[in-house]
């Protein structure tokens, strides 16, 4: 197939969105289809300091010169109009439009109007459920008139019927996990990731994401984690992550917070904020904690669509403990992969903990149906084909 890629979300920006695109892409490529991803600024700086897993093959990249949302709308217009005309010149014109996120669909929808070829937006939840009269009425403008959605779970689909999308025009593609750095035994802790500990037992939690409210690790540790710590003594809780003050969403600053509530109640020695991560040292963590945690709360306009991670931890050998919110009961298998409790319930959430500790054939049945699921279901070349799937039944479609 001949396709033009457009996404504001991309490597060497770090995120689930952003691996979607990058893996998606480079699929794309390696099934043989012409395609080019037009994408956001990145600085020369950037690029060469990203990490290895996040680094694109730019000569199949076109790159705004300028940074911010303004000057990529523009440009991804401006540059696929070239690309769209210049692919019609020699009679080879991409055949469809596929969209990483919302945010490019303004100019899919133009190009499309203008050259006749069909386009397709993924979408991720929040982007559907963001607040503002003016927002929503763009977006759903957009959604209402791209040729198909590709819902990243079944709770965004469910989102958009709400949002007037008619169902056959939905289709539901869960993301991708990189199943490359999860190939061999528990790997050596690298010498930045200090908080690993060979050797000394601890009952280790872990949690991974950027520190937004919807993540619920605020309300873990000042709710749950003094319970759990009473029950269990040697209990541990590593939070990898930051701030999300670069998102275009999220602005809370909530790191400072969750410190405040770990030293409240006396928890240093049970709670570590670790930050940023190298890829490595995340890895490592994975591995070595005995349970994933997300503790996801229901957010009015703000979901977690899926959840990526997940199926990392599972890659990794470690189950889960989530909440029944958003697309997270799918990315857990409904509990095939973890334990799922309600949403704001701490009681439940400090009974799930215990549990998947007192019973340690629990765990060790959990980690290897997660494992198995994600390796099978899961891998990027198994989903990327979904994905053309869809693209090639909506150009037949035409």
């Amino acid at each position: 197939m001949r396709i033009l890629h457009l996404s504001w979300n991309s490597p060497p920006a770090v995120g689930g969105i952003e691996a979607v695109v990058k893996f998606v892409h480079e699929g794309f490529i390696a099934a043989g289809d012409e395609t080019t991803l037009v994408t956001t600024f990145a600085s020369e700086e950037r690029l060469a300091g990203s990490s290895a897993g996040w680094v694109l093959d730019e000569s199949t990249v076109r790159r705004a010169p300028r940074p911010g949302l303004k000057a990529y709308a523009w440009f991804a217009l401006r540059e696929g109009w070239r690309l769209m005309k210049a692919g019609r010149g020699r009679g080879a014109m991409p055949e469809v439009i596929f969209c990483g996120s919302i945010p490019s669909a303004p100019a899919a929808w133009v190009l499309s109007r203008r050259f006749g070829v069909p386009f397709v937006v993924l979408m991720h939840g929040t982007d559907i459920m963001k607040e503002g009269w003016l927002y929503q009425r763009i977006v759903r403008f957009f959604i209402k008139r791209a040729t198909v959605l590709c819902s990243n779970s079944e709770n965004t689909a469910r989102i958009l019927r709400e949002a007037g999308v008619r169902g056959e025009r939905i289709r539901v593609v869960y993301p991708g996990v990189d199943t490359t750095p999860f190939t061999g035994a528990n790997p050596a802790p690298p010498e930045d990731a200090t908080w690993i500990e060979p050797g000394r037992e601890r009952k280790v939690m872990v949690s991974v994401g950027r520190l937004i409210k919807r993540k619920g690790v605020l309300e873990f540790v000042d709710q749950v984690m003094p319970d759990v710590v009473r029950r269990m003594p040697d209990a541990l809780l590593w939070v990898i992550g930051e701030d999300a003050t670069k998102s275009l969403g999220h602005h809370e600053r909530l790191k400072d917070k969750i410190a405040e509530r770990v030293a409240h109640h006396g928890l240093g020695d049970h709670v570590k904020l670790l930050g940023s991560v190298s890829d490595q040292a995340l890895h490592a963590s994975l591995y070595a904690a005995d349970v994933f945690l997300l503790p996801g709360l229901h957010i009015p306009n703000d979901v977690e669509g899926f959840g990526i991670v997940f199926l990392e931890a599972a890659l990794a050998g470690t189950p889960a403990i989530a909440t029944r919110a958003g697309g997270m009961p799918e990315a857990v298998g409904q509990g095939e992969a973890g334990l799922l409790v309600e949403a704001a319930d701490p009681e439940a959430m400090i009974d799930a903990v215990v549990l998947m500790f007192e019973e340690p054939g629990l765990r060790d049945r959990l980690a290897e149906q997660a494992e198995r699921r994600a390796r099978e279901e899961f891998a990027w070349p198994v989903v990327v084909e979904r994905y053309r799937s869809v693209l090639a039944d909506v150009v037949r479609s035409r």
